[in-house]
């Protein structure tokens, strides 16, 4: 296969992922007792049974009909009702900048305590690589906290503003029609103790593009042969979110 298109399929593989992530640019990383409320709702609801009516002649039973294919979605993940995470973390990128010192992103990240208790030794750190083969497994090696806080009282929120740079020796640019393009991806690590002194850590790697006007599921990469420039619509579209 040309480079040329083994550099552009991974760019659509990518977004096609991340468009499952739908048009928000807020990323939202929630797993509370909530939502395993709701999971429960949305259980099945018990057959209802008809009371008796008198004896008839029977009638032909109908052929059974063939189940409709369900769309392929990702399994969800049975509730852990035992340790459900207590932090909503909103990354939201704000500009990008290319230079001779490479990909510069601005961003706001805020932090809510969703639980009904303090939590304590709190932190997030961030890092930021090329899209490659093994863009869903690996991650960046992330610098030092970008947010770092002793404790964050039920119901508070904490916002961070930033900056964080992909530097130009470690870009790994895609071709498409022999134009190069930068593909990158910021991975996220939050983690926090609660309130029985347990370490809750989580990886969100997320795909980084230019937004269209109006914003598509689908972002813009990042068009090297074009030069150096400052980009105002940025989004952000979710690929993988773990926990430890």
């Amino acid at each position: 296969m040309p480079a040329d298109q083994g550099g552009i399929a991974w760019w659509v593989w990518l977004l096609g992922l991340g468009a499952i992530a739908g048009l928000a640019a807020a990323i939202r990383l929630v797993r509370t007792r909530r939502s395993v409320e709701e999971e429960k709702t949305l259980e099945p609801a018990p057959l209802v049974r008809k009371k008796a009516e008198p004896e008839a002649d029977p009638a032909p039973t109908p052929a059974a009909e063939a189940p409709t294919p369900a769309m392929a979605t990702a399994p969800s993940a049975p509730p852990t009702a035992d340790a459900p995470s207590r932090i909503e973390v909103d990354f939201q990128p704000l500009s990008a900048r290319l230079s001779t010192l490479g990909l510069t992103l601005s961003y706001r990240l805020t932090l809510f305590n969703i639980s009904d208790e303090p939590l304590r030794d709190i932190a997030v750190r961030l890092g930021m690589r090329c899209a490659d083969s093994a863009a869903m497994e690996g991650s960046s090696e992330a610098g030092p906290p970008c947010v770092s806080l002793d404790a964050l009282e039920a119901g508070a929120s904490h916002t961070h503003t930033g900056e964080i740079r992909l530097d130009p020796q470690v870009f790994k640019p895609f071709q498409s029609d022999g134009k190069p393009m930068l593909v990158p991806i910021v991975d996220m690590f939050p983690c926090y103790r609660d309130s029985d002194d347990v370490l809750h850590e989580m990886h969100a790697a997320m795909l980084v593009g230019r937004e269209h006007e109006p914003p598509a599921p689908k972002m813009q990469p990042f068009w090297l042969e074009r030069g150096f420039g400052q980009f105002g619509m940025i989004g952000c579209r979710m690929l993988s979110v773990k926990t430890a």
